[in-house]
């Protein structure tokens, strides 16, 4: 019996151990608060903004509608700008579903869009541009000024070397 205790206090420290070197160190990962967004003129709209911000640079949504994050169990905002979506929480945003060019995604003055090649994404990540495409996209790990969000990433897809949606992701 003895042994058996031993064995499984093993198993599990090894599992502890194997899951903790999986996680990415935090160095590693984007700020979230960095990523700016824009549309077709100059003004910029980034994390936590409000609506009114949003629709300063990309103009009145298509629509907009109550969105139940499940999850969270918490209401939330959703504006359509056909095809595309941003997602708000207590008048900040929080998240998006980029599909056509209409809206630019950047960091430190560097910009990609829809129908960029990889080269545009390495531009704004360039600590990542030793990270190929691969499965048809490239995941980019972000943190927060406030927390490290163990799971959420930039997922840019790709199809034919040129990008297709980018997307905030919360596993």
């Amino acid at each position: 019996m003895r042994n058996i205790i031993i064995l499984i206090s093993l198993i599990i420290c090894v599992s502890c151990q194997n899951a903790k070197a999986q996680r990415t160190p935090i160095s590693n990962k984007i700020n979230l608060e960095e990523l700016r967004f824009k549309g077709n003129n100059s003004n910029v709209f980034k994390i936590d903004d409000s609506p009114a911000q949003m629709q300063s640079a990309l103009g009145s949504p298509s629509s907009e509608e109550d969105y139940y994050y499940e999850m969270q169990q918490i209401m939330a905002k959703l504006y359509k700008y056909d095809p595309n979506k941003f997602y708000f929480v207590n008048q900040k945003f929080e998240a998006w579903e980029i599909f056509n060019d209409n809206v630019i995604i950047g960091r430190n003055g560097n910009y990609f869009k829809i129908g960029d090649t990889v080269d545009k994404v390495y531009d704004a990540f360039p600590e990542f541009s030793n990270k190929p495409v691969n499965n048809g996209y490239i995941d980019i790990p972000l943190r927060s000024v406030d927390y490290d969000m163990e799971c959420t990433r930039l997922i840019i897809t790709f199809e034919n070397n040129q990008i297709v949606k980018i997307m905030r992701h919360d596993c």
